[in-house]
């Protein structure tokens, strides 16, 4: 929708969410209202949801560990607090797919052969 690639920083750095605009060829310092969330390399996710225009970020072992959810038209963060993850989701490779308007996390470490597919389908809360 927005034609930028979102890259959070903050593994040990300063948290921050920057997206490089391909049309303009440029990067923005997106500046989310509410405070930085950090990653934690290789064991966070992060997917663009077309159909809502959010990015969900997911970090399990940077505090707080969770569910964030960033709205992209208002450039704030949906929630202050994580959304509790399942007690043994491990999701580190993930995409999302608008047909289905759903977020799918893989979890299998190492090439595990027994890995798990976890969904999650974000829903904007009415007012």
């Amino acid at each position: 929708n927005r034609d930028r690639i979102v890259l959070p920083t903050g593994y040990r750095v300063e948290p921050g969410w920057f997206a490089y605009d391909v049309k303009a060829d440029k990067w923005l310092d997106l500046q989310p209202k509410g405070g930085g969330r950090t990653t934690d390399q290789n064991a966070s996710c992060v997917t663009y949801d077309t159909v809502n225009d959010v990015v969900i970020l997911i970090s399990r072992r940077v505090d707080p560990r969770g569910m964030f959810v960033y709205d992209c038209s208002t450039k704030a963060w949906l929630n202050e607090k994580p959304i509790a993850l399942p007690a043994k989701f491990g999701g580190s490779t993930a995409f999302y797919d608008p047909i289905n308007n759903a977020h799918y996390y893989y979890q299998a470490y190492d090439s595990h052969p027994k890995g798990k597919f976890w969904l999650y389908r974000y829903r904007r809360r009415k007012p």
